[in-house]
């Protein structure tokens, strides 16, 4: 793929006779500007197949435009480089976590890949942090910044056998 995966939401829907459906939506831009819309609407005794091939599509394009990405992000800290995302700074002995302050000093936090937890609230925000210090935390919109979605990816694909 080689464009942008814009949005992808799911949004419950009650219709006028009180039928629960379950509407699903992708957004993709390619790099001309061009825009492919997705839409599923599942509902009745078809729901859990349509979420299946709305899941099995999801992984498929996420795999198809960030596991490359996933995969030079992996290197560049096998071969002692670092990269970075947002506040989000990462290398072989961690991640790095800069948190900007309006009008104070920012404040930096050196987080060890077996410190670090992460997750995604209610809010479709992903939360980085350290396990031991509150303090050092911060998060990004799953909604609006499609670096998040990378990032959890990352955090997933390498991260996760380091987590406690």
């Amino acid at each position: 793929i080689k464009g942008v995966i814009r949005k992808v939401t799911k949004n419950t829907i009650v219709g006028n006779v009180g039928q629960l459906s379950i509407e699903y939506k992708m957004e993709i831009a390619s790099k001309s500007g061009k825009t492919i819309d997705i839409q599923f609407l599942a509902y009745g005794a078809n729901k859990a197949e349509i979420e299946q091939q709305y899941n099995d599509l999801n992984e498929a394009l996420h795999l198809a435009y960030f596991g490359p990405k996933i995969d030079h992000y992996i290197r560049r800290i096998k071969e002692g480089g670092s990269f970075k995302i947002d506040d989000f700074e990462f290398s072989a002995d961690g991640l790095r976590l800069q948190k900007n302050r309006m009008f104070r000093k920012a404040l930096q936090f050196d987080i060890p890949w077996s410190d670090i937890k992460w997750n995604i609230d209610k809010l479709q925000f992903l939360n980085i942090g350290s396990i031991s210090n509150g303090k050092a935390s911060s998060h990004i919109s799953m909604e609006t910044d499609h670096e998040a979605l990378e990032l959890y990816l990352f955090l997933e694909t390498y991260a996760k056998p380091f987590a406690k």
